[in-house]
């Protein structure tokens, strides 16, 4: 039996790339597919709405929303909201950032969350999208917890 060199198969033996190019390509596809944020992706185009629908909610109303949703940490959800990310508490608010992107609605949801413009402009939309957000990453998504303060879930 001829014996090899122990480098024999580092340039001609593709077998581990190929093998790490599928779990890669494996693991993109299952997390499109089961992604939760991506399952509560709103279909846009699909319903025409006969007359549109216009949401008056005042901000006490906007307010109670917001604490009830983040309990314990409502009072800091709301004082990011209106000390930096949409001081005018505005469900229609959309900012457009440097890199391309957009954040929209009363939460400030940029767009790499899957969601479309006009589905966050919707109060209860934005925070049930921010509530998904912040229990995976807690603040962290929003720079402006920073300036005012607000430690990530993560950091003791």
């Amino acid at each position: 039996m001829k014996r090899r060199h122990a480098n024999q198969y580092s340039q001609s033996d593709f077998r581990g790339l190929y093998l790490m190019l599928g779990i890669m390509a494996a693991g993109l596809i299952i997390k499109t597919i089961y992604d939760p944020i991506e399952l509560h992706r709103p279909i846009v185009g699909q319903v025409e709405a006969k007359q549109p629908v216009q949401s008056i909610v005042e901000p006490q109303t906007i307010e109670e929303k917001v604490k009830a949703t983040f309990g314990k940490d409502g009072d800091k959800a709301w004082k990011m909201i209106t000390e930096c990310e949409n001081k005018s508490v505005d469900p229609k608010a959309v900012h457009h950032n440097s890199n391309g992107t957009w954040d929209a609605g009363l939460m400030q949801i940029n767009q790499v969350h899957g969601y479309s413009m006009e589905w966050l402009f919707d109060v209860d939309n934005n925070l049930k999208a921010a509530k998904k957000i912040y229990d995976r990453q807690g603040f962290r998504p929003w720079s402006c917890s920073y300036i005012i303060g607000i430690k990530p879930f993560y950091v003791k």
